[in-house]
C-alpha cells in the first residue's frame, strides 16, 4: 500500500489541489489503463516476432489495444493466440490459404500438417503470461520511478 503526505501551507492551495486531483483522477486512470493496454499489445507483438511466430503475419497484425467499455481497455486479437500459447488437442483443420502458406513456409504439404494436428494436436508455445508479467513489472517499476520523481520534484513524500 502506498501512502502520501502532502505539504501545502495555505488552505486555498490545499482546496485547489484537492479539487483538481479529484476532478482529474478519472481521466488519469483512463490514461493509465489505456497506456498499459497499449503497451501490452505492443509487447505481445514484439514477443511473437522475436519468437518467430510470423509465418503468415496474420496473428501479429490482429493484436491491438481496444476500448472494451466506458473506462476499460484491453488487448484483443485472434483466438489463435490462445491456441499458440496453450497448444491444442488433436482435431481436424480445414484447408485454407493461411494453412497452405504456413505449410509452404515450413516445407510440408497440407496432408502432412493435417495428419500431425489430427493425431497429435499442436504444441504449446507459451508466451502470453511472460508478456503480461513483463509488462506489469515494467509498469510497476515506472510507477516507482514516478514516485521517486514526485518525491524529489514536488512536495510529496511517500512511505
Amino acid at each position: 500500500m502506498i501512502e502520501w503526505t502532502i505539504t501545502i501551507n495555505d488552505k486555498d492551495g490545499l482546496q485547489r489541489f484537492t479539487q483538481d486531483f479529484h476532478s482529474n483522477l478519472p481521466t488519469l486512470m483512463r490514461k493509465i489503463t489505456r497506456g498499459l493496454a497499449t503497451r501490452m499489445a505492443n509487447d505481445t507483438k514484439k514477443t511473437l516476432i522475436q519468437r518467430g511466430h510470423t509465418a503468415t503475419n496474420d496473428l501479429v497484425k490482429s493484436i491491438r489495444m481496444s476500448k472494451l467499455g466506458a473506462d476499460s481497455y484491453g488487448v484483443i486479437g485472434y483466438q489463435r493466440a490462445i491456441f499458440l500459447d496453450r497448444g491444442t488437442r488433436p482435431h481436424g483443420i480445414p484447408m485454407s490459404t493461411k494453412a497452405l502458406v504456413w505449410c509452404r513456409l515450413h516445407g510440408m504439404n497440407f496432408g502432412q500438417l493435417y495428419g500431425i494436428i489430427k493425431n497429435k494436436g499442436t504444441k504449446a508455445h507459451p508466451f502470453l503470461n511472460d508478456v503480461f508479467m513483463m509488462t506489469a513489472m515494467e509498469f510497476v517499476n515506472e510507477m516507482k520511478r514516478m514516485d521517486i520523481f514526485m518525491k524529489s520534484k514536488a512536495t510529496f513524500t511517500g512511505n
